[in-house]
């Protein structure tokens, strides 16, 4: 996708993003809005956004940003770990669990924790099959 065909708003806040390999790269940053992906006749009937690129709605302005580097390709949140990067932080702060270890998500029943939710949610169906047939 060629981004100059969108004319940016906040352009002085246009800037550089390190790339993990360590190369300098143009991109927008969240705050950032491609004028021509959420202007108000982009408007559906629910009166979400519509991306012009995709068939992508949103609810909010903001998330349709974030959406915009889906098209552009740029990905700012770079792992200080490894070649890693992100197109949006809470990715990459899924991501870093990886390499700290950290797993937030604790079975109540047992010592099983998990770095993601769905995961424990996978594990606590494991409980409940095992319990209710043990019942039967």
């Amino acid at each position: 996708v060629d981004i100059s065909a969108f004319p940016m708003l906040h352009q002085e806040n246009f800037g550089q993003v390190a790339s993990a390999s360590g190369s300098v790269r143009t991109g927008h940053r969240r705050r950032h809005q491609y004028s021509s992906n959420w202007s108000s006749s982009n408007n559906t009937s629910r009166g979400h956004l519509r991306c012009n690129l995709c068939n992508f709605t949103a609810k909010y302005q903001s998330r349709l940003m974030r959406h915009m580097a889906t098209h552009t390709g740029e990905r700012p949140h770079i792992c200080p770990y490894c070649p890693y990067s992100a197109a949006q932080k809470g990715d990459l702060d899924r991501h870093l669990r990886r390499h700290t270890g950290e797993r937030p998500y604790v079975c109540s029943y047992c010592p099983y924790s998990a770095t993601r939710k769905h995961l424990l949610i996978a594990h606590l169906n494991n409980h409940t099959n095992s319990t209710s047939s043990k019942l039967i």
